[in-house]
């Protein structure tokens, strides 16, 4: 189950942020992607579950698949909240009248100024993404914390199946704590000027 989510995450974090930023930077990025996100979003992602098993097979990709949706928007929407309110203030008139160039105002004044919102969107995203984990192992599954806790209720085996929800319990107190202390530290670190 750590395994699946992290795989997820993975793929799913660096990739609403790099598109999270082209929309809210480039009016084309915005105006190709908008109206497909506006489509997939509203859509409960266990129903796209039925056609990534068709897409991907039985096996680990779908799951992850379906991690990869399930933390993807939230990471997504934070990212854009993030560097559209860096756009209302006067950080990016500044960086145009010093003319600094595009790559090191991404990484210096844009990823810098939203991530507070991005890691914000990766604690809610990965608490979404352990939803999608135990989704995905009650079916088609031979292990995992989703499959034992099925199994477990199937079997009526009332004390295995509280254990398991500890379990999750536990992995969301970690997926929570772990993006709030990077956060805090990264906040010290921009405060205080410290250079990469």
């Amino acid at each position: 189950s750590l395994y699946r989510l992290i795989a997820g995450a993975s793929i799913a974090i660096p990739l609403a942020v790099i598109i999270g930023m082209s929309i809210a930077m480039n009016k084309w990025c915005s105006f190709i992607f908008t109206p497909l996100i506006a489509t997939l979003y509203p859509m409960p992602k266990l129903a796209l579950f039925p056609l990534l098993l068709v897409i991907f097979g039985l096996g680990d990709i779908s799951k992850i698949a379906l991690i990869t949706v399930g933390i993807f928007f939230w990471v997504l929407f934070y990212t854009l909240h993030g560097v559209q309110r860096l756009f209302t203030e006067d950080y990016m008139d500044i960086a145009a009248a010093f003319g600094i160039p595009l790559l090191k105002k991404v990484r210096r004044i844009v990823l810098r100024g939203a991530l507070p919102e991005i890691i914000n969107g990766v604690k809610t995203g990965l608490g979404h993404g352990l939803s999608m984990v135990v989704a995905s192992e009650f079916t088609f599954s031979k292990n995992g914390i989703g499959y034992f806790i099925w199994n477990a209720w199937d079997q009526f085996r009332i004390v295995d199946m509280y254990c398991g929800l500890v379990v999750i319990g536990s992995l969301g107190i970690i997926a929570y704590y772990v993006p709030e202390n990077i956060k805090n530290n990264l906040v010290e670190i921009n405060r205080f000027g410290i250079n990469d």
